[in-house]
This record gives structure tokens, sequence and C-alpha cells, in this order.
């Protein structure tokens, strides 16, 4: 399959009639093109994870599609919601694609328009932005793995956090507990 979709592929991904996402594309600007000389449409599959997650709708089937299908990576997209740079590396070479926001504007703004397995959110950021990033994710993905990278004088973490650990901490170890705890939820 290639990286576009039929929209009766892309309805029984998301378990919708195919009326339902022609719905999509004309009432909600779900992004498609048609092939030269035909009726068909075509939505590329990214343009279908980024617009299912917009409209809070379930793209677990979808994302597990693609991903097998090569069209996503295979390796989980991780958001690091962090201003400290020696922390990405240690989740790259644990083969995690990595995008970094520095701050709550760029978190708030990547959130919106990619699809995250995970998020690890340095409370250097503010625990009050750390709250507000949490509840952000939980609202518009709530299949998103949380993970606290927490301050020493930290108490417990806020609510939705499936992971936390103190500052300092050993990177490979928050990417072998992200790598674990996807496996886990794919089953």
């Amino acid at each position: 399959m290639s990286a576009a979709l039929t929209t009766g592929q892309l309805a029984n991904l998301m378990g919708v009639t195919t009326k339902t996402v022609i719905a999509w594309i004309d009432k909600l600007s779900l992004p498609a093109y048609r092939l030269p000389g035909s009726r068909e449409r075509r939505i590329p599959v990214r343009d279908a994870l980024q617009f299912a997650r917009a409209h809070r709708l379930d793209c677990e089937a979808l994302a597990h599609h693609a991903r097998r299908q090569g069209l996503i990576p295979l390796s989980p997209s991780v958001l690091l919601a962090s201003d400290n740079p020696s922390l990405v590396m240690p989740l790259s070479a644990a083969r995690l694609e990595v995008t970094v926001a520095g701050n709550p504007i760029q978190c708030g703004l990547v959130i919106a328009h990619h699809f995250f397995d995970a998020a690890v959110i340095d409370a250097s950021l503010g625990m009050a932005h750390v709250r507000d990033l949490a509840a952000l994710l939980a609202t518009e993905a709530p299949d998103t793995l949380l993970a606290l990278l927490a301050n020493e004088d930290a108490q417990d973490p806020p609510p939705g956090f499936t992971l936390c650990w103190q500052k300092p901490v050993d990177m490979q170890i928050v990417a072998s507990a992200i790598w674990a705890c996807l496996k886990e939820k794919s089953g």
C-alpha cells in the first residue's frame, strides 16, 4: 500500500463508513486528492493521522497500519518537552523518533500537528506548565504515554503520568521504560 489511502481503506481503519470519510473531506477539510481522470480520492496517511488527532478520533489502528506498511517510522514518536539538549541523544540512540519543544508554546504547537506515542516532560519548564501540558495531552491525545522528569525537590507527579523519575536520571533508562510501556500497551 502506498503513502496514501483510498476512502474505503481509511474508513475501514477508522471504523467508519466511506460516506463518513467523504464528509470529512468535503466538510471538515481532510486533505485528499483525486487521481487524474478519476473520481477516486486518496488521503495521505500523515494527513489522515493529523486529522484524526485534531478531531480527537481514535487513530490507533491507522497508526499501527501505517507503521507496519512503513508509511510512518516504526520507531515510537516521542515529544521531548525540555530546553536541555543533552536529553535528546540517549532517546534517539534508543531508536525513538524525538521531536524537541523547548518551551510550552512550542509544545502546544507540535501537539496540535503531530502524532506522539509518548511525551517526556521536563519539570524545569515549571510545574504549572507541566500540569498544563499533561492536561492538553490528556485532551488532545489521550493515548499518549506521559513521562515526567521531576526536579529533586518534587512531590508526587501530577495526574496522568505513567512514568516519573527524579533528576538527574539516566535517559537510557527512560528510553527503555518507554519502549517497555509501549510494547505492553500494543499487546
